[in-house]
């Protein structure tokens, strides 16, 4: 795919702008206080008022009961991940009712990307991929159906988020836009510092996409804007693997380091080492998340686990973060592909032996644009149903597939036991300490 940078359309007469409203939706959780900030979109609306447009954001967490009641606008900008598609298209219909077919809407995201065809009759036009590069050319010209955007190969060619659409005290704050709740009366924030992830993990939809990343000088750059403007200084970096390109993290340890913050990251286990280790603690680095899954070495080579993780490169990155005084954060997932109850005993085994500090519990979903949803098939799996409006993770969860042995095509799960096993080992672990528990929403 051809690589480019942003189109900058600067023609706009300012007596022929328009009002785009940025819309964000509810995130599908009761615990709204985990929601991390609408980043994805406040790119897109910095990027559209630079070229011009006057935006306006339509927070659905913050106002969950407005679905019927959209602001007035020439433009709506949506995006959406897989449960929360339906509700979407809903407001879609509700921003026609009220305002007709000068109303403009835009679909983008991950479901639009990896399911079009499920937008196309809901949305005068859907946007697959990476939209900064084109939606400055789409809301000037409005043309109708499936347009694609280009993965954008400099990220320091996108302006900052436009946070500023946030009221102050949600910009960053110790609840909803700061992502993580870690410790009470802390003020905290998200960052992007990279897209992309050359691993092909069979459960993610974020597959072997080049890696791209932004400067260290323009990160520090968002980083003291953030102090001086929100007093920020705990930040949560929402990269795949923040330190897959070495030198690049070479260069910015030393200088996060000398502005003095405190951030939490996730990082693919066979990265993790005693020297990246070192630098990550140096540069003010409290926790790392690791993708963990399961403790069945099986089933991580049929999910093909960050390429070829194993179980015991999860125990050694666990003690290295715990050794460079990190804390060690594990993501489990349970219902993979091959998974058996005593799949679950040696996941069980493996928080008791390695103590990580922090643990979230999640069931298995197969989302659109993964290769068990494209093939379930070759994972001995069976989708039951595509209702997406229940594709949701957290606790509690309803199980969409039944596990089969590859081969033979035995059963080896139904719906019930996939719910059970996550049921037993989510209160399991909570019993160990609930302060561990952390909850997360979706991914999709």
């Amino acid at each position: 795919m051809k690589k480019i940078g942003i189109q900058c359309i600067t023609y706009i007469e300012e007596s022929n702008m328009e009002k785009v409203i940025i819309v964000n939706p509810d995130a599908k959780m009761d615990a709204k206080q985990f929601a991390y900030a609408p980043l994805g979109i406040l790119y897109l609306a910095a990027v559209l008022e630079r070229d011009g447009f006057e935006c306006e954001l339509w927070d659905l967490r913050e106002d969950y009961n407005s679905y019927d009641n959209p602001p007035e606008g020439d433009i709506y900008c949506i995006t959406a991940v897989t449960p929360q598609i339906d509700d979407m298209k809903e407001v879609a219909r509700n921003i026609k009712k009220k305002y007709g077919d000068k109303a403009y809407t835009i679909i983008g995201g991950p479901h639009a990307t990896w399911l079009p065809e499920d937008c196309l009759d809901h949305f005068d036009c859907v946007v697959q991929d990476e939209a900064e590069s084109i939606i400055t050319k789409i809301c000037t010209e409005k043309p109708t159906g499936l347009q694609r955007g280009e993965r954008i190969e400099n990220l320091d060619e996108i302006p900052h988020p436009a946070r500023h659409l946030l009221p102050d005290h949600r910009a960053a704050s110790t609840d909803l836009w700061g992502g993580y709740n870690y410790e009470s009366n802390v003020i905290g924030a998200t960052l992007m510092s990279s897209r992309g992830c050359p691993f092909a993990c069979a459960f993610c939809a974020n597959l072997q996409q080049k890696t791209r990343f932004r400067s260290a000088e323009n990160i520090v750059e968002e980083i003291v804007h953030m102090k001086e403007k929100y007093g920020v200084r705990n930040f949560r970096f929402l990269d795949d693997n923040i330190i897959i390109d070495k030198e690049r993290f070479k260069k910015l340890s030393p200088m996060l380091h000398d502005l003095d913050i405190e951030f939490r990251c996730s990082i693919s286990s066979v990265l993790l080492n005693d020297e990246y280790c070192e630098m990550l603690a140096h540069a003010g680095c409290r926790e790392v998340g690791i993708g963990f899954e399961s403790a069945d070495d099986e089933i991580l080579k049929l999910i093909k686990k960050a390429g070829k993780a194993t179980t015991n490169m999860h125990k050694d990155a666990v003690q290295v973060i715990q050794k460079w005084g990190m804390k060690a954060k594990v993501y489990i997932i349970t219902g993979l592909p091959g998974e058996t109850d005593e799949s679950i005993e040696a996941t069980k085994k493996f928080v008791l032996d390695l103590k990580p500090d922090k643990w979230i519990c999640l069931l298995f979903t197969p989302y659109p644009g993964t290769p068990i949803f494209r093939n379930p098939d070759a994972y001995g799996v069976k989708i039951l149903h595509k209702r997406f409006r229940e594709y949701v993770q957290s606790y509690p969860s309803n199980s969409h597939v039944e596990l089969f042995k590859k081969d033979s095509g035995e059963l080896l799960a139904t719906p019930q036991d996939l719910e059970r096993r996550f049921e037993h080992l989510y209160h399991w672990l909570n019993s160990l300490n609930p302060e561990s528990m952390e909850y997360s929403s979706f991914n999709g």
